[in-house]
């Protein structure tokens, strides 16, 4: 029980919520106004509703990494304004389909968060499933100059509207919900101050799991531009000699062992099969430690190639390589030319777009991902 709720409680000792106003909600549920700088030092942000559009939908597939590709390639089917970031959680299963809490998180808002590196950032609405522990409930909470109306069931599903003071019926909420609500109880949480203490008693004890679902997904992500990639480079070249060295010095090790075998041999021929057991080892394993490096694409040379092929201005944020298999994902003023580029270069096969091209927003440039294989020889 101890280790659930870990990460949650490293995670509520820096709460913020982000609103109408900033405010830092400490551990002893005291609450602090703060300005936008202060936000920095956050490790959870608490999203307001006023910053994102929240649903519950269907799909007719068992894989989450097919649901989100299904919702980003037809983004405005789910979510009344365009953005690439947006919250999934699982919350139940029927007749082969999955059920989701989807939020969508506006871009404005998002553009001020992610540089300021949280780990977590939540909808309000999203940790109201921690607070009712199963059971269905309705919600009625007064938040500054506005209040917000939430039903949360018992499935984790969750839906909210807010508005001025007294504007919005409880009553025509329930109905609008489409579901007999006249059992299900309710709940007033009646000033910011009261509401906001139990963010830090709600996070401190959600599981990993349930935190991962709102991680920062730009929190780990690896810009390289050009800057970058001559640093990368430096750092690749000082790995291959150092690799180079080390097979150098097990190389002289193994050719001094031979020599003093074969000193040993020209005393006592009585040694002849020892010698020739190690001899057999030593080659052994010379051969096993070669074929690992000839099978393996050197990456300084590949490295310098794509530095070389890549049209100006290209930015590389994401590079693997697998033997000779080569996955590359960035930004391109025009990324579907690429394709055409890696296919005339030398040594480049079976080169083609892992997903769609599409237009990236913040940079007007084109987003492309590309697998090719390569041939050192």
């Amino acid at each position: 029980m101890a280790k659930k709720g870990l990460a949650g409680r490293f995670a509520s000792k820096k709460i913020f919520y982000v609103g109408e106003k900033y405010y830092h909600i400490k551990r002893d549920f005291s609450i602090e106004e703060v300005a936008q700088d202060y936000l920095k030092r956050a490790r959870v942000i608490v999203l307001g509703k006023r910053f994102y559009f929240e649903t519950s939908k269907k799909f007719p597939f068992s894989n989450m990494k097919d649901v989100k590709s299904a919702i980003a390639i037809d983004i405005l089917s789910y979510s009344p304004f365009k953005t690439d970031r947006f919250f999934i959680k699982k919350i139940g299963k029927k007749n082969g389909e999955i059920i989701l809490n989807l939020w969508f998180i506006e871009e404005g808002i998002y553009k001020i968060l992610s540089p300021l590196s949280p780990l977590i950032i939540i909808p309000e609405t999203a940790l109201l499933p921690f607070l009712n522990q199963g059971k269905g409930m309705f919600y009625k909470i007064n938040r500054e100059n506005e209040e917000l109306l939430a039903y949360s069931g018992a499935n984790g599903m969750v839906k909210s509207i807010s508005g001025g003071i007294g504007k919005i019926n409880i009553q025509d909420f329930k109905r609008s919900m489409g579901i007999d609500a006249k059992d299900i109880p309710e709940q007033g949480i009646g000033k910011s101050e009261e509401y906001f203490a139990l963010f830090p008693r709600l996070i401190s004890n959600i599981s990993m799991k349930n935190l991962f679902y709102f991680a920062n997904p730009d929190l780990f992500s690896i810009w390289l531009n050009k800057k970058y990639l001559k640093i990368g480079l430096v750092s690749m070249a000082t790995i291959v000699l150092l690799y180079g060295g080390a097979l150098g010095i097990f190389l002289n090790y193994t050719k001094n062992e031979l020599k003093k075998e074969d000193k040993r041999l020209s005393s006592s021929l009585s040694g002849l099969l020892k010698t020739q057991e190690k001899t057999d080892y030593y080659y052994k394993m010379q051969r096993e430690l070669t074929s690992k490096i000839n099978s393996y694409v050197p990456k300084l040379p590949l490295l310098n190639m794509i530095n070389d092929i890549l049209p100006e201005k290209t930015i590389i944020r994401h590079l693997s390589v697998s033997r000779n298999v080569v996955q590359v994902k960035g930004i391109a003023i025009k990324g579907s030319d690429l394709l055409s580029v890696l296919s005339k270069t030398r040594g480049i096969t079976e080169a083609c777009f892992t997903s769609p091209v599409r237009e990236d927003r913040k940079t007007g440039m084109e987003n492309f991902a590309i697998r090719f294989s390569y041939d050192k020889n």
